[in-house]
């Protein structure tokens, strides 16, 4: 029973918030943290064995785009789970799918180390009184374990195996 190992770190801020001090608090936070308990975790089941640790820091707030928040985990057919923007394949242990801003595809096997993600995102929030820009920063980092018993000091005590950089034309 094989474990993917997901830790999220998220940081949500408006367009009022752009310059000092935010942005030297939003540099200021880690890109990846060590996990308490590893079995303390939220578990889900993705079928064929396998299950889905999640661990989440930072903002996670609903607005007009995301009601119930931004990390849900959702079925894909028979290839899989998507949370955010990773494609977790049921039927391949430890085998991903990115999808990058721009609509290419990226493919790693975890077996082989574990990946960060990062990207920079805004978009348009609406609310009832105000309609505004809303702008991420979202760090990905991503592990697999064959056994569902993970290290919990993985993200700090080894350095990824590949670091991707989605740059979108959004970004800024």
């Amino acid at each position: 029973m094989g474990a993917y190992l997901v830790q999220i770190h998220c940081q949500q801020w408006e367009k009022s918030q752009r310059g000092e001090p935010y942005a030297s608090l939003r540099h200021s936070q880690p890109e990846r943290s060590s996990i308490a308990s590893i079995q303390q975790l939220p578990h889900i089941p993705l079928g064929n064995g396998q299950q889905l640790r999640l661990d989440i820091h930072g903002d996670d707030r609903p607005c007009s785009r995301y009601p119930d928040g931004r990390f849900r985990l959702k079925k894909v057919g028979n290839q899989g789970w998507q949370l955010d923007r990773v494609l977790f394949y049921q039927q391949q242990d430890g085998a991903i799918c990115l999808r990058h801003s721009n609509g290419d595809f990226f493919q790693w096997q975890l077996q082989d180390g574990w990946l960060q993600y990062r990207y920079q995102q805004r978009y348009r929030a609406e609310e009832p009184d105000a309609v505004y820009w809303l702008y991420e920063r979202v760090i990905i980092n991503l592990a697999y374990f064959p056994h569902s018993n993970g290290q919990s000091q993985i993200f700090t005590e080894q350095s990824p195996a590949r670091v991707i950089d989605d740059q979108s034309p959004d970004s800024f």
